[in-house]
């Protein structure tokens, strides 16, 4: 878990299309100069997704693997969307051996990376 990194408020999913279609949690970056980053969250966080359609809270269900968002009755098309949730990044360790044990668990030093793993 990055705690620096693992919630947005507010964030826009765009406009709602027709139907029930489902949509896609992400989360936006910050633009520097004319770059932009959009990250796809595929695991929110159970329990914390919220969804609005034109500031009122829409019902429905969403993924905890995948990060789609369903709602259980029709978008009013075109309508904004936007989203608050917590969310985890899949990672994994660039190492298999961790070099320490329950009595010099503070002797460590450096840091494990993690790597991200992108799907």
């Amino acid at each position: 878990k990055n705690w620096m990194e693992d919630a947005v408020v507010g964030q826009s999913l765009g406009n709602a299309p027709s139907g029930t279609t489902a949509v896609q949690l992400v989360r936006d970056y910050a633009t520097f100069g004319g770059s932009s980053y959009r990250r796809i969250v595929t695991k929110p966080v159970n329990g914390t997704v919220v969804v609005y359609q034109s500031g009122v809270e829409k019902a429905g269900s969403y993924s905890t693997t995948t990060g789609l968002f369903t709602p259980s009755t029709a978008w009013t098309e075109g309508q904004p969307l936007t989203a608050d949730f917590e969310y985890d990044i899949p990672v994994r360790f660039d190492t298999d051996s961790l070099p320490f044990n329950y009595e010099n668990w503070r002797a460590l030093s450096g840091e494990v990376a993690v790597v991200e793993v992108l799907e």
